[in-house]
């Protein structure tokens, strides 16, 4: 027979009467083998290994052998022990299975959750039962509380480290939001400055176009200005020398008809007055043509030189060029003014254009500076999609944080949950199955009564309900079906309600229209009335007016009639008819006014014509009277001057000649004063041409000031461009900075909440494991106790009812075995006497009967 024993690994610890957990281990370890011995390994010492004390220990002195001869008896009672130990091997080794699994996972699980004496099954064919006498909670709740206590502290620290990360996520996106305003202010503004620029340019190359025709102007100008000086001064000098020969020729004549006279004194009186006639005809010629010179003078000097006498002619002549001189005067002045206003004009260009190559000087570096703000924008659009490249990335981490620190949470709160709902379980398990008990049976009497006023009041005439379920069930979806049909139907009812109020709405409003249209219409006849009957009055006066008009209109074609008559047109009149009888009569009276004007003017010019000569005969005979009385006492100086007659020919030829090189001259000086005329009419286009000069200069000056502004203005925007730019710059170090700090802290966040994350799955993925092995363990507890658990519901009390009996049971088998193993040592010859004082001492149950053997019964049959 092979023996059975147990190792160092498979120790069988002594287990208290009040539990399994927290047994101490035996001090020594002790072998069975299949002869009955048991052996203790510390000493070696055998005993027997039977459940029950021996009968000897039972027995009383009287029944006590007589000498330890009496073999047959003991091995009788071997033969039983043997046997009893071959049903105890099998059991054994079921505990020893049994124990090794309760020792590891006792060993492994020490915070396996054993909430008020309840092994935390999640199988819901084995709801938890209350003990009759439930532990005290361990340290493992303990131990829950503290640890969910940690999580909750860790999982509000991670919940305001997530809202203040929630918080910079919004200021960083508020400061990216301004910062794409700002971007997009600074393109407009540059947008702007291109704009401007473009419009400076082409104002500058219109600048410098205007440049170029003032330029070509002020040429033509000052060639013009040095011929009108030129031609203004050789007409000065020629109009002193005429002055000059016109003064001498006078006195000439003068002097001519003094000798005349003293001439004509020598002769007869009859040849000297023929030669008188002839001198007066030929002065006359003389004063003819001199007429006619003034006259052509006073034509080419715009002078009415027809009416008046030779000295007022004269004296008009030399008054107009005294005027011309005065012109030209005032022309050199402006001229000279003009000269200066050009001059000033040309160093206002000259400075113009110089302030223009500044300007282009400037905007061409403008145009740089705009370049490098572009590049600088472009390179802040860069930074900015870059940014929000990692806004998006930091909104996606955060999200995944964010999700993750949901899913801990609920997590967390799973398990917060999970554990209150135990405890609350736990607490209320009591109370419900006390009370469920008790409200069972009232429940299902409440149940049938239910059903009962469910059926009779589903049923109907029609329609019996019986107090089944099923039937209730059908008869509810028979009425929720018809209930969905009436519904439906109620629907289509409220729809066409709908409908028709909105039709009823539409005819109202048609009605109000209508109504609306009537009191228009209404008003719009009163309005026609009351007009109808303005217009009557205005009928009945506009013909009390026709008939006045009419009755005007003939007296004005009598007045006509009567007018054509007095001016004889009738005969006209009628063949012209009454309609141009009008403009008849307006064109003969313009006709005879005219010609009355015309009488009037030849008779009036006529009358003066005539009392002037009256007037010059009048003088010429007073001086005929006097040139009398001088030639009667110069006719004596006249002959003896009469030798000096062939001079005064001769004289008089010269004369003659000088006056036709003088009418020459005055043609020439005509011609001359007609394009001395145009060039004053082509000084005063150039000078109103010189003034526009002035204005353009003059706007050209308020343009480049207003470009100065405008520059300065530019300069201004430039520099706060530039300090925005910096601004910016910072500003976008400032965000990088702190995103890349709130990108670290995210990314240590994420790293905490991830390493949370995984213990806290751990310790879930422990937790279930656990609870897994103490459902197996339950299990095999219960297979072991010989309950079905697959089949019927086992609480937990019972379980350990039967542990606490198995103990029990071992325990009194140590007990049996020890006793067995002291009486043994010498053949229960030694040691029953102490046997026997511990069996007295000790409190004994009740005796009862044996079960007789086989064997004694078959012998007692006999």
């Amino acid at each position: 027979m092979t023996s059975y024993r147990l190792t160092d690994k498979d120790s069988l610890p002594r287990l208290p009467r009040g539990g399994l957990s927290s047994a101490p281990p035996r001090a020594g370890l002790q072998t069975l083998d299949d002869s009955g011995l048991v052996y203790d390994l510390g000493n070696e010492r055998p005993f027997l290994a039977r459940s029950t004390p021996p009968a000897s220990l039972y027995r009383t002195a009287a029944d006590r052998p007589a000498s330890p001869g009496a073999s047959g008896q003991t091995w009788r009672l071997m033969q039983e022990m043997q046997e009893q130990l071959k049903l105890y091997k099998k059991e054994l080794e079921k505990k020893d299975d049994l124990i090794t699994s309760l020792a590891t996972g006792s060993s492994k699980g020490h915070e396996t959750p054993k909430i008020n004496g309840y092994f935390s099954s999640g199988d819901p064919a084995y709801p938890p039962q209350p003990p009759p006498q439930p532990p005290p909670t361990g340290g493992r709740t303990l131990h829950y509380r503290m640890a969910a206590e940690s999580v909750t502290g860790e999982l509000a620290a991670m919940q305001v480290k997530a809202e203040r990360l929630q918080a910079e996520l919004g200021e960083t996106k508020n400061r990216c939001a301004i910062k794409d305003v700002q971007i997009r202010d600074l393109e407009t503004e540059v947008q702007s400055y291109k704009e401007d620029n473009a419009r400076q340019v082409a104002l500058v190359q219109t600048l410098r176009n205007r440049i170029r025709e003032m330029d070509d102007e002020t040429g033509t100008l000052s060639v013009v200005k040095g011929r009108g000086e030129i031609t203004i001064q050789a007409l000065q000098k020629e109009v002193r020398e005429y002055q000059d020969r016109v003064a001498e020729l006078e006195g000439r004549l003068r002097f001519k008809e003094r000798r005349h006279v003293t001439f004509l004194t020598d002769q007869n009186f009859r040849s000297h007055i023929n030669e008188r006639e002839g001198a007066e005809q030929s002065s006359q010629s003389w004063e003819r043509k001199y007429r006619d010179l003034c006259t052509e003078v006073g034509r080419c000097i715009n002078l009415d030189t027809a009416a008046g006498s030779i000295p007022d002619v004269i004296e008009k002549v030399t008054h107009k060029i005294n005027t011309i001189l005065e012109e030209n005067t005032m022309l050199r002045g402006r001229l000279s003014t003009l000269t200066e206003a050009l001059n000033s004009s040309e160093l206002e260009t000259k400075a113009s254009r110089e302030t223009i190559m500044r300007l282009v000087s400037e905007v061409g570096r403008e145009q740089r500076n705009l370049s490098q703000i572009n590049t600088s924008t472009e390179q802040l659009r860069m930074d900015r999609e870059e940014a929000i490249r990692s806004k998006e990335a930091l909104v996606r981490e955060n999200q995944l944080l964010r999700e993750r620190i949901e899913s801990s949470e609920k997590a967390w709160k799973s398990t917060r949950d999970e554990l209150e709902h135990r405890e609350g379980r736990v607490q209320t398990m009591d109370e419900k199955l006390r009370t469920s008990q008790y409200t069972a049976k009232a429940a299902q009497t409440q149940l049938d009564t239910f059903k009962q006023a469910i059926a009779s009041l589903l049923s109907d005439g029609h329609h019996i309900v019986h107090e089944r379920e099923d039937d209730i069930k059908d008869r509810i979806r028979s009425i929720m079906g018809s209930s969905r049909d009436k519904q439906a139907e109620s629907e289509m009812l409220d729809l066409k309600v709908k409908e028709l109020t909105k039709q009823l709405e539409s005819q109202c409003e048609l009605h109000q229209q209508a109504i609306r249209r009537a009191k228009k219409a209404e008003a719009h006849v009163n309005d026609f009335k009351e007009r109808l009957s303005n217009m009557e009055g205005e009928l009945s006066s506009s013909d009390v007016l026709r008939d006045g008009l009419r009755t005007d209109k003939q007296r004005y074609l009598e007045f006509l009639e009567k007018m054509a008559r007095v001016m004889k047109l009738d005969e006209i009149a009628l063949d012209v008819g009454f309609d141009l009888n009008g403009d008849a009569l307006v064109a003969r009276a313009q006709q005879l006014v005219h010609m009355e004007g015309d009488s009037l003017k030849d008779r009036t010019t006529h009358v003066y014509n005539l009392q002037r000569k009256v007037k010059q005969q009048k003088e010429q005979l007073e001086s005929k009277d006097l040139h009398m009385d001088l030639l009667r006492k110069k006719i004596g100086q006249l002959e003896e001057k009469l030798q000096g007659r062939n001079e005064l020919a001769l004289e008089r030829d010269d004369a003659s000649m000088k006056i036709r090189k003088l009418q020459k001259q005055v043609e020439r000086l005509q011609g001359q004063l007609g394009n001395a005329r145009a060039m004053n009419t082509e000084l005063k286009a150039k000078l109103q041409e010189v003034t526009d000069l002035k204005v353009r200069t003059l706007q050209q000056k308020d343009h480049i000031k207003e470009q100065e502004d405008e520059l300065l203005r530019l300069r201004l925007m430039k520099e706060k461009l530039g300090k925005k730019v910096s601004n910016l710059k910072s500003e976008m170090q400032m965000t990088e900075a702190e995103s890349e700090e709130t990108k670290v802290l995210s990314s240590n966040t994420v790293q905490a909440l991830s390493n949370e994350l995984r213990s806290t799955k751990l310790a879930l993925d422990e937790v279930a494991r656990r609870e897994k092995e103490l459902v197996d363990f339950r299990q095999v507890i219960a297979r072991m106790l010989g309950l079905e658990i697959h089949t019927l519901a086992v609480p937990n009390y019972e379980i350990i009812a039967r542990l606490e009996k198995l103990v029990n049971a071992h325990h009194s088998h140590a007990a049996t075995t020890l006793g067995v193993e002291t009486a043994l040592d010498d053949q229960f010859v030694e040691g029953y006497v102490d046997a026997r004082r511990f069996l007295k001492t000790s409190p004994r149950s009740p005796r009862r009967a044996r079960s007789v053997s086989p064997t004694r019964r078959y012998y007692q049959t006999q």
